[in-house]
């Protein structure tokens, strides 16, 4: 330094055209914030386009609440079977909801469940939340698409 004359240094600070500035961001400090400043740039960009719809943001709702009763089987809450048969009863409303293991008499293996439990077990029950009554849906396996029809009379 000019003159013989030192200049003590904070620790956290450093000198430029002789004043005291803050010191700069650490590297990994500078990282985080570009990359945090990516990802809402990304975001923003995707929700510009329409892009990252997914199910989620589009979920149909149960006009019923969650705690309906709905009638189910031994093999879909204990056996955890995949629910593959679907019916909405145009007598009374109820929701049945079946796996496709065969059976001769309901009331040996039928349970009643909450409406919620079964969604929890099943997300893409939601696809089926405004079925009318008086239709059923089925699908041959969990990764295919519900098949919506009318019950015959």
């Amino acid at each position: 330094m000019t003159g013989g004359m030192e200049k003590r240094l904070h620790p956290t600070k450093h000198i430029h055209q002789d004043r005291l500035m803050p010191h700069p961001l650490p590297v990994r400090a500078r990282w985080q914030i570009l990359k945090s400043m990516k990802i809402i740039y990304l975001t923003l960009i995707m929700a510009l386009f329409g892009f990252g719809n997914t199910k989620a943001q589009s979920v149909k709702k149960f006009k019923e609440p969650l705690n309906t009763a709905v009638f189910t089987t031994k093999f879909v809450i204990e056996e955890s079977k995949p629910i593959t048969y679907v019916m909405h009863d145009s007598d009374d409303g109820a929701w049945q909801f079946f796996s496709d293991d065969e059976f001769e008499d309901f009331e040996s293996i039928a349970k009643i469940v909450g409406l919620g439990e079964i969604i929890k077990m099943d997300k893409s029950i939601l696809e089926l939340a405004d079925m009318p009554e008086g239709y059923y849906a089925y699908r041959e396996s969990v990764n295919s698409k519900w098949v919506i029809q009318k019950q015959e009379e």
